[in-house]
């Protein structure tokens, strides 16, 4: 079992992942909207870290200069479960309007609806 400064800080690194390498928010898609978040990078390490901690996809596309990128994303509530996770520990004002954005979705009225948390 973890002790809890392990998983402090392994939350701050991946907010930091997030920071400086991802982005959040509402898209729409088709009629409805869909909660995502997203962390891009060439280095495949911290983004397989992430994965193992919070999983979700991963995908791979080739940069023009002929790099590999990989991507992770979180749709719907499990974003929702990062936002709430990683929020207290953003830095980056950008990013926090962005995980807000993404709360806000799910928290109507103060109370949280079909979301569990771990």
């Amino acid at each position: 079992m973890r002790s809890k400064i392990d998983l402090s800080s392994t939350i701050k690194y991946i907010a930091g992942l997030f920071d400086g390498e991802g982005c959040g928010g509402i898209y729409k898609h088709h009629q409805s909207k869909i909660c995502k978040i997203q962390i891009k990078m060439t280095n495949f390490g911290p983004i397989d870290y992430v994965n193992k901690h919070f999983p979700g996809y991963i995908g791979y596309y080739q940069l023009p200069s002929q790099k590999w990128c990989m991507y992770w994303i979180l749709q719907h509530k499990s974003a929702y479960r990062f936002a709430k996770t990683i929020l207290p520990v953003v830095k980056n004002l950008a990013k926090v309007r962005q995980l807000n954005k993404i709360i806000d979705h799910y928290e109507i009225g103060g109370k949280v609806h079909n979301v569990y948390l771990f």
